[in-house]
């Protein structure tokens, strides 16, 4: 719709600020009683791959029941959790299955749709698993001290590295695209905010010349009527544009910088269609321009300010031509290049000194008149690049490694030794505690033998090759000592799978039955020596 009736617009206004009297202040904390992990300081949780985060919500009402009932069933809690969906319930439930970081907002509107008086800021960090390779299966000879170490170092039965979780460069730049209608209306306002959580929770506004410009794309047909504020995440208000020079009252402590940025007669803004009921493209939108608000500008945002003409065909077929206020961007809309005019706030900016910056940044615009109509396409708020930092990773440490199973002992924190006596297959259990409380479980197994000599290949009696293999292996000697050698092929795990003979001096084993890994030939000769090689099977 383009424009509402008087009377509706009249309604609304009325509603508006009989809803803006009756509101209750409360506040909303998060609850303690209801949380997964523990709530540490400046309300960041710590959690491990896989988890899933229980966190609830609980508000404070201090002056219930002195217009109307607020309750917390009754109360809407709103989380928004960095580019995740928003959630809307008392108690949210979130699974995290990867490294990361999260900045969370939760704010809430009581039953008669007002605001709670704070927000909460969080943040959500996600360790993962650090185990990067481990030699799940190892063979040893038995009465012989096997080592279990784990380390960063190659060498090590398990090798860790610290998770690392990358934070992204902190943006500068927030734009909201949501198209905001502004009716014809009678001190009726409209109100979009933009959610910031990427700066850190303590890191406020010191400078007014830290907001590099607030920008607005938007039409409209009477610049007169209208009165333009923005409103920080701590509830501070700057005005951007007066409908006069008195009116909306600026808050104590409040400064002019800019009073031509008030008023403005009939000049339009952007290319607005003001189109009568009869046409049928009296309710259509059309072409916002680009307006800038900046620190420290003089454009008039308001009676005096640069204008422009403007020339566009609507939908209809109709052109319009007229005298609008001049783009901060230039376009294809003016008949004339222009040069781009930045425009100064009606308030000087600092009194939004202190406000922090992570929050929501509201934009409201308000019709004083039913003469007009209007849009806002888009707006924005950008900060300057002094800002934006290349923050340093996170890093989650291993704080230890805990080894399990039969004949262990613990050397440190990381290293622990088995010693066997006897053959078999023995299995191990292992965890690592990363600096978050979390553990990261695997296993291994060590199957212990009678006599291992030496797995190398090439000081094995017995040369055997290709090495890796794929469907064969061939075996070959010249020493007559191992003619004639039984060959025993063993798995990982121990087990004997196939028992051959050579033939004189050579041997050919058939592998094609047998998935792709690890293996192990044990070969004895006549005079019962034997020796082990290890193999690896491919495809």
């Amino acid at each position: 719709m383009k424009k509402l009736s008087l009377f509706f617009a009249f309604m609304l206004s009325i509603l508006a600020i009989v809803k803006a009297q009756s509101c209750q202040i409360f506040t909303i904390q998060l609850d303690s009683q209801i949380v997964s992990h523990p709530i540490l300081e400046l309300n960041e949780f710590k959690i491990c791959e896989g988890d899933t985060l229980i966190i609830g919500a609980v508000a404070d009402f201090p002056n219930n029941n002195e217009g109307y009932v607020q309750t917390q069933s009754n109360t809407k809690f709103i989380w928004q959790f960095e580019s995740m969906s928003i959630d809307t319930a008392i108690i949210v439930h979130k699974p995290f299955d990867q490294p990361i970081i999260k900045n969370f907002i939760l704010r809430a509107v009581d039953v008669n749709g007002c605001n709670s008086s704070n927000q909460i800021y969080g943040k959500i960090l996600t360790s993962g698993n650090p185990i990067v390779e481990f030699e799940s299966n190892i063979i040893a000879p038995i009465n012989t001290t096997v080592l279990l170490n784990a380390s960063q170092n190659d060498n090590s039965t398990l090798l860790f590295q610290p998770i690392e979780i990358p934070r992204p460069p902190v943006p500068i730049v927030y734009v909201n695209d949501d198209t905001v209608f502004l009716p014809d209306g009678n001190n009726i306002c409209y109100n979009d905010e933009i959610s910031i959580m990427n700066f850190s929770n303590a890191q406020v506004l010191t400078n007014p010349f830290q907001i590099k410009s607030i920008v607005l794309n938007m039409e409209h047909s009477y610049l007169e009527d209208l009165s333009i504020r923005i409103t920080c995440p701590s509830g501070k208000v700057a005005i951007l544009k007066s409908y006069s020079s008195s009116f909306p009252a600026m808050s104590p402590g409040g400064v002019v910088a800019n009073s031509c940025s008030s008023m403005g007669g009939s000049t339009n803004l952007g290319c607005a269609i003001d189109a009568p009921s009869y046409n049928l493209c009296y309710l259509s939108p059309g072409i916002g321009f680009d307006y800038e608000f900046r620190p420290g500008a003089t454009g008039c945002f308001g009676t005096g300010g640069s204008t422009v003409e403007c020339n566009f065909i609507d939908q209809c077929g109709t052109n319009w031509t007229f005298q609008t206020l001049s783009p901060s961007t230039s376009n294809v809309y003016t008949n004339t290049p222009t040069t781009p005019v930045y425009y100064g706030s009606f308030q000087n900016l600092s009194v939004l000194i202190g406000c922090p910056l992570n929050g929501n940044w509201r934009i409201t615009v308000c019709d004083h008149l039913a003469v007009d109509n209007g849009y806002i396409f888009s707006w924005g708020i950008n900060f300057v690049e002094s800002l934006q930092a290349n923050p340093t990773p996170y890093i989650i440490g291993v704080d230890s490694v805990t080894w399990t199973g039969s004949n262990l002992t613990p050397i440190d924190l990381f290293s622990a030794s088995v010693y066997q006596t006897n053959p078999g297959l023995y299995n191990y259990s292992v965890s690592v505690h990363d600096k978050f409380g979390c553990d990261y479980d695997t296993a291994l197994t060590i199957n212990t033998m009678v006599s291992i000599e030496n797995f190398s290949n090439e000081q094995s009696p017995i040369k055997f090759y290709p090495n890796p293999a794929t469907y064969f292996i061939n075996g070959s000697t010249s020493n007559t000592d191992w003619h004639n050698s039984t060959i025993e092929l063993i798995d990982q795990n121990g087990k004997l799978i196939q028992t051959v003979v050579m033939t004189d001096s050579s041997i050919q084993i058939d592998l094609s039955n047998y998935a792709v890994g690890q293996y192990f030939i044990k070969s004895t000769n006549k005079n019962n020596s034997s020796h082990t090689v290890k193999i690896v099977v491919i495809r």
